[in-house]
């Protein structure tokens, strides 16, 4: 059980600076939370593009820590920035937000009231530069298109519980989950997303409970080639490399070309149903095709890459 008073806040941040001084001018106009001890640390990760004297020269009511990871690794950065917390509750954000003035009461008050067997997430909208047109949204992430369920319904397995940018763990229930995978997330050679994701699972995994905080509220800024058809498909791809390490590590056998027979099947009919759509199908229907086959494609470069780290691994 967490008897916590302390709040940290987590802030990787990687070659955005000027948006990153923007989160945290966002983060520094926060409300002081009643009754905790509040910490925000920032972790520039790989090149250094003049984080530290953006830190050294803005404070309010908590003075801004910084750190530096070598590796340019998210969840390099993540594991350095929760090693000594203790027992505090750590809020996780990303350097491309910017957040409501009582976000921090918000998460304080959940914790107050769930003080153990839990991690929290709240919603979000974008900040776009130009939005997308409407026929794309389906095939944009969430965090490219905003997130705010009225009620919130517990996910299944492998989908994403709460957004990286806009969630908090205590900070023992992470040390238990051993911590962000290096290989999956912004840096990792796999190019796979979801190294939150990852961690989220390992949670519930461990018997911990996701708890939504509907007034926690941040704003994900939204650039316009990241609502694009091609940035689409890029994402489509690096979410199938997930899953498909996710498969590939909980079914180990592997018959042709480095990936189940059935994949190897699937790719060929999605291969040829996008070749159908581009030549009679409409817009649409062609970009779907194009769509599921970056996804597919993704999902079997995962299961490849699963294999070649497991072959590495000395027995």
């Amino acid at each position: 059980m967490s008897n916590t008073t302390s709040i940290a806040v987590v802030i990787p941040t990687h070659d955005r600076l000027a948006l990153f001084e923007r989160t945290l001018k966002s983060v520094l106009e926060c409300e002081a939370p009643e009754h905790y001890s509040v910490r925000v640390i920032i972790v520039e990760n790989g090149s250094r593009c003049g984080v530290e004297d953006v830190v050294r020269t803005h404070r309010s009511w908590v003075t801004p820590e910084y750190h530096y990871v070598e590796a340019g690794n998210k969840s390099a950065a993540l594991n350095a920035a929760t090693e000594d917390l203790g027992d505090a509750l750590a809020v996780f954000l990303d350097d491309d937000v910017r957040v409501a003035p009582d976000l921090l009461r918000r998460y304080a008050e959940a914790a107050d009231s769930n003080p153990s067997g839990c991690f929290f997430g709240g919603p979000f909208a974008a900040d776009y530069v130009t939005p997308p047109p409407e026929w794309l949204l389906p095939y944009l992430p969430a965090s490219a298109k905003g997130w705010e369920p009225e009620v919130y319904q517990p996910i299944r397995k492998g989908i994403l519980w709460f957004i990286g940018f806009n969630w908090a763990a205590y900070n023992a229930d992470l040390k238990r989950a051993a911590g962000f995978d290096p290989e999956v997330g912004p840096g990792a050679r796999s190019g796979a997303t979801g190294q939150e994701t990852a961690m989220q699972q390992a949670l519930v995994e461990n018997g911990v409970a996701p708890i939504y905080v509907p007034e926690a509220r941040v704003w994900h800024y939204v650039p316009e080639a990241r609502c694009s058809p091609e940035w689409a498909l890029e994402r489509a791809f690096k979410n199938g490399v997930s899953l498909g390490l996710q498969t590939a590590r909980g079914s180990p056998k592997v018959q042709l070309f480095g990936v189940p027979r059935w994949m190897i099947r699937r790719r060929v009919e999605l291969g040829w149903e996008s070749l159908k759509a581009e030549f009679y199908g409409d817009q649409e229907r062609a970009f779907r095709s194009r769509y599921d086959l970056a996804w597919f494609r993704g999902q079997m470069t995962g299961a490849r890459r699963c294999r070649a780290v497991r072959r590495a691994i000395p027995t």
